[in-house]
Parts: structure tokens; C-alpha cells; sequence
């Protein structure tokens, strides 16, 4: 069987079954569908619909907090998105630079505000007893020395749950397991010289939101 595709004007597109099943020649293409209909190219779910990126190319440092109680938040390392649609998902990434404390371990989890609200906590570990949930830890500086930083990359998918034309903020927090501040996009003694590990860097955030 032949099924015939014909243009408008000229020409013609065929798609036709194989000669022989045999073999595991046999294919079955199946069309994706919503509610129950056949997909068209009107449709936009799975689309990115707007991307949202704040870049940060000058230093940010914020006091330790030695294994307090309260993560603080990293001061602009954060993404503001208005959702253009009802129920899209977002799609966020932290690529820093540089990322660095001169102790050992730095705890890092991401916090989500809708239309103001008060910032929860989001992609965090379980909770196990008094030890603490994050997304990611840091290795620290004090491990080497504090003329060394490293890169930091984090990604997500979250379903937030807002009205349309509500913003969401989702920001980086930190807490370090000593006292003293939190760099990015530097080391922690910055030293004024050519020597590459001094460098200083460039971070992104970005907000994407996928139709769904």
C-alpha cells in the first residue's frame, strides 16, 4: 500500500510499506496525539515558549554562615520568569563560573517564590534525621588553597503551581561550614596577578517555559 502526500502545484510524497515483513522489515509510525486528536503543527505543547536569563559577570560574596540553621541567599544569583501559559513546566539552570569558600563544604539548594509568596525550598534531598537536605554540595578551597575556585552547574525541571501572569523567582542559597563569605565568580583571596587561577569569571541563570 502506497499513501500519496500531493502538492499544490508540483511533486509528491510517498509513503510506502516495505516490500517484505519478513526479517522484522514491519514498522509501525504512530502520530502523537492531544485529547484524543491527531497532533498539528498548531499545537505547542513541548515548546519553549520564553527563555529568561540573567547573567552575572561581576563578583557576589555573602557571609558564612558555619553550619548555622538559616541558608542565605547567594545576592543575584537568582531568575525571574512570568509564565505566559497555563501549566508550563520550567526548565532552570545555575551555571557559575566560579563558585568558591575557604573551608571545605558548602551545602547549595534552590528556593521558588510565586507572585511574592514566601520562598520554599525545592529539589532537596530527604530528610534524614539532623542531617540537612540540599541540592548539591560545594567542595571548598581549604581543600587545596584559596587561590582556587571551581565551576558550579545545576539543573532542574520544576511544575510550579501559579496563574498566569503570576512571576516566580528562583534563587541559590548556600550555607558554608565556616565563617568565612562565599565568592563567586572569584576566589576567596582574589590576588591582583596574572596567574590564571586568579581569573576572574561569567555565570548564567536560566528560565525556560515549556508548554505543556
Amino acid at each position: 500500500m502506497t499513501v500519496k502526500l500531493v502538492g499544490s502545484s508540483s511533486g509528491s510524497v510517498s509513503l510506502q510499506a516495505p516490500a517484505s515483513t519478513t526479517g522484522g522489515a514491519n514498522r509501525v509510525l504512530t502520530l502523537p496525539d492531544k485529547n484524543g486528536t491527531v497532533a498539528t503543527t498548531s499545537d505547542s505543547f513541548g515548546k519553549i515558549l520564553q527563555v529568561v536569563v540573567n547573567e552575572k559577570s561581576d563578583t557576589v560574596s555573602i557571609a558564612g554562615q558555619n553550619n548555622g540553621s538559616s541558608f542565605g541567599d547567594v545576592t543575584g544569583i537568582n531568575v525571574t520568569i512570568t509564565p505566559t501559559a497555563a501549566s508550563s513546566k520550567v526548565y532552570v539552570q545555575f551555571c557559575l563560573g566560579k563558585a568558591a569558600h575557604s573551608s571545605n563544604s558548602t551545602g547549595v539548594r534552590f528556593t521558588r517564590s510565586v507572585a511574592g509568596a514566601s520562598a520554599s525550598a525545592i529539589k532537596v534531598g530527604d530528610t534524614a534525621s539532623n542531617r540537612k537536605s540540599v541540592s548539591s554540595n560545594i567542595l571548598g578551597s581549604g581543600l587545596i588553597n584559596t587561590g582556587h575556585a571551581q565551576g558550579f552547574y545545576y539543573q532542574f525541571v520544576d511544575t510550579p503551581s501559579y496563574s498566569v501572569g503570576q512571576s516566580i523567582v528562583y534563587q541559590m542559597q548556600v550555607l558554608t561550614e565556616g565563617t568565612n563569605n562565599f565568592y563567586v565568580n572569584r576566589t576567596p583571596d582574589d590576588t591582583d596577578n596574572g596567574n590564571i587561577y586568579f581569573a576572574r569569571a561569567f555565570s548564567t541563570i536560566t528560565a525556560m517555559e515549556i508548554a505543556a
